[in-house]
């Protein structure tokens, strides 16, 4: 009887070795930090600013919320900035802000203009549910914003107030934070499983 599993060792080991030899022979575009094992580059960078959120959906989180991370053991607003620089410095150069909602945090549009500064980066990105939205839009447009993903579970308010345990009026918040003024980013967005996309370009006045 073969021994199959020794033989499957080897194998792997083989390939890997091969991969390796591979990655010395063809020396990656960028830092080898963000090349993984098959040769492929990574130059996208999720950051969550907050485990914080203003809804209570079902499918995440219970109804009276969840204990949180004492403050002292979250990333600052410095520390953010200081990982963003070494890996934009690595090479990547496209960089999304989540939460929890991550338009709750106090210092995000401070953030935003902050990374926007960064040599090298591309693309500043933000994931958020759009109730905080329309109200920080102006602002974050003008901190350098560049693309916006809005999850949103349904357009039946009384199924909103179901999901995600708020008022179902707030779900109109979400609508209403959709772009209607001059502006050059791309829109997701995102209702229940279905994602479309919407590439916004507008000339100014």
């Amino acid at each position: 009887m073969q021994p199959w599993p020794r033989e499957s060792s080897q194998s792997a080991t083989e390939e890997l070795s091969r991969r390796r030899q591979f990655l010395r022979e063809h020396p990656a575009p960028f830092s080898a930090f963000l090349t993984d094992s098959f040769g492929r580059p990574h130059s996208y960078l999720r950051i969550s600013l907050t485990e914080k959120c203003n809804l209570r959906c079902q499918y995440c989180m219970p109804e009276e919320g969840v204990p949180l991370t004492p403050k002292a053991d979250l990333l600052t607003t410095e520390e953010i900035l200081t990982l963003a620089r070494l890996f934009v410095k690595e090479g990547v150069d496209k960089i999304r802000l989540t939460g929890g909602e991550p338009l709750i945090r106090p210092d995000v549009v401070d953030i935003v203009a902050q990374l926007h500064q960064l040599e090298g980066l591309k693309t500043i990105g933000v994931t958020t549910n759009g109730i905080n939205l329309a109200r920080l839009l102006p602002q974050l447009q003008k901190a350098g914003l560049g693309a916006i993903n809005i999850s949103l579970d349904t357009l039946v308010p009384a199924k909103f107030e179901f999901i995600v345990r708020r008022k179902g009026d707030q779900m109109w918040l979400t609508m209403e934070s959709v772009p209607h003024r001059p502006c050059s980013w791309k829109l997701w967005l995102t209702l229940g499983k279905k994602a479309w996309f919407l590439f916004l370009s507008v000339s100014g006045p």
